[in-house]
């Protein structure tokens, strides 16, 4: 297991299952340790699927958005990895980003593709996200983009 303690508190748990090969192991421990050499060399030398996904379906993506890490969150999309995988509550590396008030890394995901739009299993939207970390600075962005906010979510 895992643990990103973050600045305000919140945590973003992955779960490293054991069966995953261990060059998979070593990218997520790589990954929360800023270890951008081991990356870079497992990108490089094709050795894993960089989307891999842990017992929570996290990717590493996941994890680096979380800590807020920009430069590791640009490594591994310019390595292929997926700009908007759906761990299984829903929750992506942009909404992670916004939740800790990352809006480096928020714009960036959002750039490079990363859906705004999108509704967690519990039925939580970014704005939910906004508000909770108080991340206005990010609403404004969505705003100056032009990137309209709509959704189907009934009593959220």
């Amino acid at each position: 297991v895992i643990k990103v303690q973050n600045t305000d508190c919140s945590m973003v748990t992955i779960n490293v299952p054991p069966e995953l090969r261990k060059i998979e192991q070593i990218l997520f421990a790589s990954v929360k340790q800023n270890r951008f050499d081991l990356v870079s060399r497992i990108i490089d030398g094709h050795k894993c699927d960089i989307n891999v996904r842990d017992s929570f379906d996290r990717t590493p993506l996941h994890l680096a958005a979380s800590s807020g890490n920009l430069p590791m969150v640009k490594l591994l999309i310019e390595g292929r990895a997926l700009v908007d995988p759906v761990d299984k509550f829903g929750i992506t590396p942009l909404f992670w980003a916004v939740y800790n008030n990352y809006k480096n890394v928020a714009h960036y995901l959002l750039n490079m593709g990363a859906k705004h739009n999108r509704v967690t299993k519990q039925g939580f939207t970014i704005l939910h996200f906004i508000s909770e970390s108080n991340a206005i600075s990010i609403l404004k962005y969505l705003h100056r983009k032009s990137l309209t906010l709509e959704y189907d979510v009934a009593d959220n």
